[in-house]
């Protein structure tokens, strides 16, 4: 089982890497293409923006071509876009490539999910999505540190060609382990219907949008603190590039701790208790980071704490929320995943393009901007619970 473990939170990384470790070339970048730093913000909104934009049909593709293929693809894909963002004469045509790029990270994130809950039983697929989140929780952590010991050696063009390596070595890994969890008999029939609209169809559906909102919501908290990891540790920690590590390693101890404990409590509680546990502790933590930030802002160790707790209930609150998700559409499972990462990944998007200039040299506004994801996560949760409870009367 932790071959599949290895494999499918690699995939899940794949994503992360591609943000996170780019962060400490931000002042390289400036320089080599004679750019404000807001400039070379647009990089990240690029890739987001195609991130975003295929999101929603890898899972449809999936569901028509199979798992396998479409990881396959993709991969290889991603891995021409990275070459060409590493050998990029201008921040047009690297805006470009990232942009490519962005179109297929997402893909075996998205469709792993599926594969998951196609092969294991429920508990299983329980524990193995929190055992993936565990270690795809690594990424942030190591993709920062890496990227600062990549800056202090290396051209900015390095980072880009180790995306490239990683993507074929997941390439040979996926091409040697992953089966096909979705036979022929089970596909959907190839059509625009169903590659291109399909998808959306799920948007028509009030209890779908309220959990998708709720998932990017809850993870918009800490998203808000790594979309704009540069300007917070830079400027409002008053780090160097080399200290990225300050800020994502508690994050990432957090998810992983809180993954770990996910997968332990699978066979004993339901996912409904860990849904409320993990909104418990967002909302504790998200109150209590605005209390710091209010008196001692930007202060270490207190100005990262809470975002690890927050993780932690984050860890708990997302294995158990996205797994209920699926469960209610088996038919379209693929589809389903491809629409809670896209929700998730706009929300990313929106964050960085639009947020995080928002909260910019402010510890009180990131630890606001936390609170508000939390509250608003609360929200959305108590709509679904009250309606599945509304649904259970009525059977």
């Amino acid at each position: 089982m932790w071959k599949w473990t290895f494999l499918l939170a690699g995939l899940g990384a794949l994503g992360p890497f591609s943000t996170d470790m780019y962060f400490p070339f931000f002042p390289a970048l400036s320089e080599a293409f004679n750019s404000a730093p807001a400039a070379i913000q647009q990089t990240l909104t690029f890739y987001l923006v195609g991130f975003s934009a295929m999101m929603p049909f890898h899972g449809a593709v999936a569901d028509v071509f199979g798992r396998r293929r479409t990881i396959l693809c993709s991969l290889v894909i991603f891995g021409v876009a990275s070459v060409l963002c590493a050998f990029a004469p201008s921040l047009l045509l690297l805006n470009i490539a990232r942009f490519g790029q962005g179109l297929f990270a997402g893909a075996g994130m998205t469709v792993g999910q599926a594969i998951l809950q196609e092969r294991f039983a429920p508990v299983d697929a329980r524990r193995l999505t929190a055992q993936v989140t565990m270690m795809f929780a690594l990424a942030p952590a190591v993709a920062p540190a890496l990227g600062g010991w990549l800056a202090q050696h290396f051209s900015w063009r390095v980072c880009f060609i180790v995306l490239a390596i990683a993507g074929a070595g997941l390439f040979a890994g996926c091409a040697r382990i992953l089966d096909e969890s979705h036979p022929r008999e089970q596909r959907i029939a190839f059509g625009w219907k169903s590659v291109v609209l399909g998808p959306w169809s799920l948007l028509a559906n009030p209890d779908f949008v309220r959990r998708s909102l709720a998932r990017a919501f809850g993870l918009g908290g800490l998203l808000v603190y790594l979309g704009a990891a540069p300007d917070y540790v830079l400027n409002v920690l008053g780090l160097s590039t080399g200290e990225f590590a300050t800020l994502f390693i508690p994050v990432v101890a957090g998810i992983m701790t809180g993954s770990l404990a996910s997968s332990r409590l699978a066979s004993r509680l339901s996912t409904t208790v860990q849904i409320r546990i993990g909104l418990a502790i967002m909302l504790c933590s998200g109150a209590a980071n605005f209390l710091l930030a209010w008196f001692i802002p930007g202060r270490l160790p207190w100005a990262v704490i809470p975002c690890a707790t927050y993780a932690f209930g984050t860890a708990l609150y997302l294995s158990s929320a996205t797994y209920e998700a699926l469960e209610r559409f088996p038919a379209r499972r693929g589809s389903a995943a491809s629409m809670l990462g896209f929700v998730q990944s706009l929300a990313f998007a929106g964050i960085s393009a639009l947020v995080a200039p928002l909260v910019f040299h402010s510890a009180l506004r990131y630890a606001t901007a936390m609170l508000c994801a939390a509250v608003l996560t609360w929200g959305l949760s108590r709509q679904w619970a009250k309606a599945d409870t509304r649904e259970v009367r009525l059977q």
